[in-house]
């Protein structure tokens, strides 16, 4: 019996815990599923791109902070403004990360208007070439793709 109630809270915690995260993340869903009522915005890191433009990690999204390794967030329609950083190749304790790069190179936001039911794919274009030695670079953040998505279940909503 004692490990049914163990078990139970457990499962109430997590409950909790998934809760406080969903509000801690200014209302955004965690799940990377779109519903008729939501859009999700994605990073592009990992994907083939044309020339010209890089992989991107999302960084924030209207100023709420997005957890390192997210790949996608599910938003409210409407207006957005999303932040990324270029992916730097090496071992973690040996690059930046991308917050530390927002902050220290400049950087133009993507300002998106989003529709429901739909997925936004985010890449960025260097407008000055990113040299870390040195500390120059610049990027801009760019719509890559807008493609319909099939609706399904949220794991958690606003």
């Amino acid at each position: 019996m004692a490990v049914k109630a163990v078990h139970a809270s457990f499962k109430r915690a997590l409950a909790l815990a998934c809760a406080l995260l969903a509000i801690a993340t200014g209302g955004c869903a965690v799940a990377g599923r779109t519903t008729a009522e939501t859009a999700v915005i994605s990073g592009s890191s990992g994907r083939t791109l044309p020339e010209g433009l890089q992989p991107a990690v999302l960084v924030d999204i209207d100023g709420q902070r997005i957890a390192t390794g997210q790949r996608a967030v599910v938003v409210a329609p409407g207006p957005h403004r999303i932040t990324v950083a270029p992916v730097v190749a090496g071992p973690e304790q040996q690059v930046p990360g991308p917050e530390y790069l927002v902050s220290r190179f400049p950087n133009r936001p993507l300002q998106l208007q989003t529709e429901a039911g739909r997925v936004y794919v985010i890449a960025l274009q260097f407008t000055e070439p990113l040299n870390l030695g040195d500390l120059s670079g610049a990027w801009e953040a760019i719509l890559f793709e807008s493609r319909g998505a099939a609706a399904a279940p949220v794991q958690s909503t606003p």
